[in-house]
Formats: structure tokens, C-alpha cells, sequence
């Protein structure tokens, strides 16, 4: 009777295992998946399902008193389908995707804003910082495949050195806010590559 939460967690684990995809065909690699970084996917998945969700889990079970009507918590997101409209052409149908594990068993934490502030204020100081210095040169901006690439580096190196549980999820609250950048990139126009004379 658990099925809500198992059903949130397996549209995030999909939502990223799409995404994942999707960047590796734009980096024109191929896309492989281990046993372990199925893990750290489900992993964080489980970790974007709302204590909320859980309790409306056992509510819808009857493992409480209360009789109260149970609301659904989590919207569901539509960026999976139209992530999937970018990628259809090249693999497969979106039932075999969605349903490809139907018969599988499936504290309180800054936000992903509040991380973003924090990085933004260390930003600020780094800003002001160089304007004391006048350095001449500017950084290139970094792009958004290349903060994704990075990220998981990190997730890598964090998951590979630290067995603390409060830096895996600060380590994966970035990535979904890179993420959500990265989904919301521009396409490049044609006329992007040309100069202008």
C-alpha cells in the first residue's frame, strides 16, 4: 500500500536516469550505467520523496487513527515527458521506459535556494575581492554541460571519501540545482556559429 512514495521515487529515479542520458548523448559518449551509480540514483531519489508523501503512504494504509482525507502531495512533473520528446527519436518508445520496472520491489536539510544563496553570497566576496585587485582578465563562463560534469566529479569524490550522510545530500541538493539549470539551457542556433562581419 506503499505505492505513492515507491511511485515518487521511481519518477525521480527515471527523471535522472533520463537526464543522465540525455547529457551523454549531447556529449556524444556512450551512455553506461553501473550497479553503483544505479545505487547513488536510487539513493537520491528516495532522498526527493517528501516526508509528506510518506505519511499520506500510511495514512492510505490505515496505520493511523486518523481518518482524515488523504491530499496528494507531490505534483507530478511533466518535464519527463517533454525530456523524453527530446530523446525519442533516437531510442526506443516511452511506455518501455516508464514501464521497464513495474514488477521491482522498490530530517530536516537546507533547501536547494538556500544552498544557491550561500554559493551566491561566497560569490559576492569573491566579487569584491577581485575589484579590490583589478584583475584585468575575466573567467570564461563556465557552461552548463561543463558545472554538470564537474558536479559529478565531485558526487564521485564525495561518495568515494565521505560517510556522512548530511554532505551526500548537500552534495546532491547542488546537483539538482545544476541540473535544473542544465535542463533549462538553450538550444544553439545555426546562426550561433557564424561571425558576424
Amino acid at each position: 500500500m506503499l505505492c505513492n512514495g515507491s511511485w515518487h521515487c521511481k519518477h525521480h529515479y527515471r527523471k535522472d536516469l533520463l537526464r543522465k542520458r540525455i547529457l551523454a548523448f549531447d556529449n556524444r559518449i556512450e551512455f553506461v550505467i553501473t550497479l553503483f551509480d544505479a545505487l547513488k540514483i536510487l539513493r537520491r531519489s528516495w532522498e526527493l520523496v517528501t516526508p509528506e508523501t510518506i505519511a499520506n503512504c500510511f495514512r492510505k494504509a490505515a496505520f493511523t487513527i486518523s481518518e482524515e482525507a488523504v491530499a496528494e502531495i507531490e505534483p507530478i512533473d511533466d518535464k519527463l515527458a517533454e525530456m523524453w520528446n527530446g530523446l525519442q527519436e533516437k531510442e526506443g518508445e516511452l511506455t518501455d521506459y516508464i514501464e521497464a520496472d513495474d514488477y521491482l520491489t522498490t530530517a530536516a536539510v537546507p533547501t536547494i535556494e538556500q544552498i544557491a544563496d550561500e554559493f551566491l553570497a561566497v560569490d559576492d566576496v569573491m566579487e569584491e575581492d577581485e575589484e579590490s585587485e583589478e584583475i584585468a582578465e575575466e573567467r570564461p563562463r563556465v557552461s552548463e554541460n561543463e558545472a554538470y560534469k564537474a558536479m559529478q566529479i565531485v558526487q564521485d569524490y564525495i561518495q568515494s571519501n565521505s560517510a556522512n550522510p548530511a554532505i551526500l545530500k548537500h552534495a546532491d541538493e547542488l546537483d539538482e540545482y545544476i541540473s535544473k539549470k542544465w535542463e533549462k539551457r538553450k538550444q544553439s542556433k545555426i546562426s550561433d556559429y557564424f561571425k558576424k562581419l
